[in-house]
């Protein structure tokens, strides 16, 4: 899936501008609507993203969460980049680095409270469970 974002300024000043979008939450691979939704808080002990920092995120799964006797490693997963300009952007992979501990997601509390610029120098935890604290709320967290 590829999306394009465009803004067009239609007032006669110029406009400075930040701007945050994406994905509330990306699925890794073997992880369908069902399990997610009926399985959400035990499915998210087996999440990670790993090479975000790199800025090319790639969401997996540990191993397979299926209900069989035998457990098998999953190497498969999703990814994620953004452009600006040819220009690879940084990446958020936590919904909490944006929204604290909303998790409606219905404000973004710690974009609101420290600013883009702050949420991008955080160390972001990458085990995606909704109950962890935003890196900024985290003793001894040192930006990246």
């Amino acid at each position: 899936m590829a999306r394009r974002v465009t803004i067009t300024n239609l007032g006669k000043g110029s406009l400075k501008l930040k701007m945050l979008d994406g994905l509330l939450v990306i699925c890794p691979f073997r992880i369908d609507d069902l399990t997610f939704k009926n399985m959400g808080r035990t499915i998210e002990a087996w999440m990670e993203v790993v090479n975000h920092v790199d800025g090319l995120p790639f969401f997996r799964i540990k191993a397979s969460a299926d209900d069989k006797l035998h457990v098998e490693e999953i190497k498969a997963g999703n990814f994620a980049l953004s452009f600006h300009e040819g220009k690879k952007l940084a990446a958020l992979v936590a919904p909490q680095a944006v929204f604290g501990m909303d998790t409606a997601f219905n404000f973004p509390k710690n974009l609101a409270a420290i600013g883009l610029r702050s949420m991008l120098s955080d160390v972001q935890g990458t085990l995606l469970r909704k109950s962890e604290k935003p890196p900024s709320q985290k003793p001894g967290c040192n930006p990246i």
